[in-house]
């Protein structure tokens, strides 16, 4: 305690030693972190910075060009790793997934292109999704749409689409039934065997319908089956719409997606079809 044989009174040691303890003293672990006393608190100092350290961030675009130049302005090829969630349709071009002199890099620059589907696309999607709807809404599908859908028959000839839609109006449904029973010795049965036609005043229904269309933007016109079911609600028609082998389609159109994605990035960028989590 010689160090302090000089000060008066114990209280002027104990103001002394608190005085000691609260020196601001600090250590830089590197040029952008400093470890602070008391306590070993870490302080980034790149807030204090006129700038960023390093790139990160995330930009998101549902235009492809968009995405494809930011990628080039931003990254170089052999940091860059893509991957494409065929599900959402939509490709994640992570720009440091690589840095040099490390086994990974950050993660946390990212650019996200989100592919837009088209307004046919949606609709369709939109009707599948319903599962059923009325006479009248189905109708009113057949006007808005009539020059992208088409209506055909059992042998796949055309229907004109005013036809078409005069059929569906005044569709009509046909119900019978038939009871049949059975009494033996130690059993009853009674069963009863329904069925239901749909039948229409002004000519034949449409069997199917067929749609082209690109679905997504920027990825080529396709020819779509849309699988048309009728049942019965009361006595009134309902119409179910779907898209024949929908999942079958869905994976064309991620593999599509992909390879223009691959087309539009540096080459030799990975383009792998999946999601990735770090």
């Amino acid at each position: 305690m010689s160090y302090y044989e000089d000060y008066q009174t114990e209280s002027a040691v104990v103001a002394a030693l608190a005085a000691d303890s609260s020196l601001l003293r600090h250590e830089l672990v590197n040029n952008h972190t400093a470890l602070i006393n008391p306590n070993a608190k870490i302080l980034d100092l790149e807030q204090f910075d006129a700038g960023r350290n390093r790139k990160r961030g995330i930009f998101s675009t549902q235009d492809i060009d968009s995405f494809a130049d930011y990628i080039e302005l931003n990254a170089q090829p052999e940091h860059i790793s893509v991957f494409v969630d065929k599900n959402q349709m939509r490709a994640v071009a992570i720009l440091n997934f690589d840095a040099d002199g490390f086994e990974q890099g950050r993660l946390d620059h990212k650019a996200v292109l989100d592919a837009e589907r088209t307004v046919m696309f949606k609709k369709l999607m939109g009707m599948h999704d319903m599962g059923r709807c009325n006479q009248k809404v189905f109708a009113e599908f057949l006007e808005d749409w009539g020059h992208k859908v088409v209506a055909r028959d059992a042998d796949g000839n055309e229907i004109e689409n005013a036809k078409a839609i005069n059929a569906v109006r005044s569709m009509r449904i046909d119900e019978s039934a038939q009871t049949d029973s059975h009494a033996g010795n130690y059993r009853e049965t009674r069963s009863r065997l329904e069925s239901v036609e749909a039948k229409s005043i002004d000519g034949a229904l449409p069997a199917y319908f067929t749609v082209n269309d690109e679905c997504y933007q920027g990825i080529p016109a396709r020819n779509l089956a849309l699988r048309l079911g009728i049942s019965n609600d009361d006595g009134q028609p309902v119409f179910k719409l779907e898209i024949k082998a929908l999942q079958s389609v869905r994976d064309e159109l991620a593999k599509e997606f992909a390879d223009i994605v691959a087309t539009r990035v540096f080459d030799g960028v990975s383009v792998c079809i999946g999601q990735f989590q770090g």
